[in-house]
């Protein structure tokens, strides 16, 4: 929902009283509010590589906050990214309105195998400050997947930073590092970190995270509180109620049943994991790029015409307040899709 931020649903109202609560008090200050600790500490618990914890706003707020860190801690300049990142300039180095000197400060690498990320480090020897990599953009993800990258990055002298904004409290509370067992040097948080309310957070080992002291980093609304009193209340709301293993029942039961579905009608088309079930989609498989675009356009025009939103461009989300009954009418409109698709190829 939104693309993200909501967790629990709209408006919910654990989330409702602790905002309101907070808003009572005042916003923002000119000194540091209790609640940025409280908030911290919590974090800590959870993150498995959070020792120390930088607040921003947004998802691009803290990637972007990260990669100076990172330049800074190493006295490098060159960024390796894979996957989405944000809307700042390095995220979309050639893009419109974007310098074109970005470019020779930003390489991507596509996720797809290892010999490519190293031979990018091996191109560049000592002058690449960090990875950033938002696990969902890695081909055939998986623990040892990780580690290799982690062991590519750290023999190269440069810092991981693992980008945990749309998997961070989904995949499990502490976000994908800690499904796999894997500890980053850098994390970033946000989306659905406060169920909507706009915050986010770069947390990771204290040696690193002690450079943030040296670095310009200081925005008016960084430490607003009542996007952190919103976060204490998702994360305390999603732990109670086994949020976790919730998102991860509901979203197989997604993505079995539109496979089943697709393959019983004769769609050349399956559920899947991106990467997980907690962020579930639908793949056309069609080789002609002409009819899997008319398939695609029959299946999300007819869903949505139905009340439906299967997002045709972007992962899913799910979250507390979807229930059995919820998964059951989305796949049987998803059914009617289906045949339409079948009808009109």
């Amino acid at each position: 929902l939104s693309l993200g931020p909501i967790v629990l649903g709209y408006a919910h109202p654990r989330v409702n009283r602790a905002v309101a609560e907070a808003m009572e008090k005042g916003a923002t200050f000119t000194l540091n509010h209790p609640i940025q600790n409280q908030l911290a500490r919590r974090l800590i618990e959870v993150i498995p590589s959070a020792e120390m914890v930088w607040y921003a706003r947004t998802g691009s707020g803290v990637t972007s906050s990260a990669l100076r860190i990172a330049r800074a801690h190493t006295g490098r300049e060159k960024v390796i990214r894979c996957g989405y990142h944000g809307w700042h300039d390095w995220c979309v180095p050639g893009g419109a309105g974007v310098p074109k000197s970005i470019a020779d400060e930003i390489i991507a690498w596509d996720g797809q195998e290892l010999e490519g990320l190293q031979a990018i480090f091996d191109q560049h020897p000592g002058e690449i400050a960090c990875l950033i990599v938002a696990p969902e953009a890695v081909r055939n993800l998986s623990a040892q997947r990780l580690r290799d990258i982690q062991r590519v990055v750290a023999d190269a002298g440069a810092i991981w930073i693992l980008d945990e904004i749309k998997t961070g409290f989904r995949m499990a509370l502490g976000g994908v590092q800690e499904h796999f067992g894997v500890t980053p040097d850098l994390t970033t948080v946000s989306k659905a970190m406060g169920n909507g309310w706009p915050i986010g957070a770069v947390v990771g080992r204290r040696e690193i995270m002690l450079t943030a002291d040296k670095v310009w980093l200081p925005s008016t609304f960084n430490e607003e509180t009542l996007g952190m009193a919103a976060a204490l209340a998702t994360i305390d709301e999603i732990a109670e109620r086994d949020g976790i293993a919730h998102f991860y029942r509901i979203g197989t039961r997604l993505i079995d049943g539109l496979t089943e579905l697709a393959r019983e009608i004769g769609v050349e088309a399956h559920g899947e994991a991106q990467p997980l079930p907690p962020m579930p989609f639908l793949r056309f498989d069609y080789e002609d790029d002409a009819v899997r675009d008319k398939a695609k356009d029959v299946f999300f025009r007819e869903v949505i015409g139905r009340g439906v939103l299967f997002h045709p461009g972007h992962v899913w989300f799910l979250t507390l307040s979807h229930t059995d009954q919820d998964i059951d009418r989305g796949l049987e409109v998803a059914e009617i899709a289906f045949r339409k698709v079948k009808k009109n190829l």
